[in-house]
């Protein structure tokens, strides 16, 4: 048996293919919760609320210097038991992958606002718009521009962490992958694996450049 065939295999019989639907519904509900949960973090963090600010400023400091998977396994096991309430292998997954990779286009997301030229915001205040309406009408729609190709990138790093939440029970496809392999001993499944990767990933690049031309951001 040639090793495309048994590849072929592995994705109908061996599980593959369920373990990869999951790797793309964790990517995908993962994307949505970090693009939303980094506006927020950027809110707070640019509050004029200074505890509001203080509380921001930690949570990044401590999520930035933590690994990803000391922050997996700490929801997994360690906080259970510190507040009692237990999270199941899917909801641990996208909660820690939000977490993390918030925290990175939370400041994408403060470096794009406050590129936007102050003149601009006094102009707002000046039409008598309220601060919400400079924000959404005058900052917000300048600064997606400048931000668009970070978040492409955040993305893209998201789908590079999923193969991590195997570790919380969750059967995606590395999980499905190490199974195969623990059966058969065919460490060429995780060839196979990392191909299906690289294709997902080289796909998230051509849609991020599409869209950067689309939007005139780059030549």
């Amino acid at each position: 048996m040639d090793v495309i065939t048994r590849w072929a295999n592995y994705w109908t019989n061996g599980g593959l293919a369920e373990g990869f639907v999951v790797t793309l519904e964790t990517f995908a509900v993962g994307c949505v919760c970090t693009i939303l949960w980094g506006l927020v973090v950027t809110v707070i963090r640019m509050s004029r609320f200074w505890p509001a600010r203080l509380a921001a400023v930690a949570y990044i400091e401590l999520f930035r210097g933590t690994p990803l998977l000391v922050q997996l396994l700490a929801f997994f096991a360690a906080v259970p038991i510190l507040i009692g309430i237990k999270l199941g292998a899917f909801e641990t997954a996208i909660l820690v992958l939000t977490l993390n990779a918030g925290v990175y286009l939370a400041e994408n997301y403060r470096a794009g606002f406050q590129a936007v030229p102050r003149g601009q915001q006094e102009a707002g205040a000046a039409l008598g718009m309220t601060r919400f309406q400079i924000f959404w009408r005058v900052t917000f729609p300048q600064a997606i521009r400048m931000i668009l190709p970070a978040i492409g990138n955040t993305v893209a790093g998201l789908l590079l962490t999923t193969p991590f939440v195997f570790l919380v029970g969750l059967e995606d496809l590395m999980a499905k992958a190490g199974q195969v392999m623990n059966r058969t001993a065919d460490w060429s499944v995780f060839l196979f694996v990392t191909i299906l990767y690289t294709s997902l990933g080289l796909f998230l690049v051509a849609g991020n450049s599409w869209l950067e031309h689309r939007l005139k951001l780059v030549n």
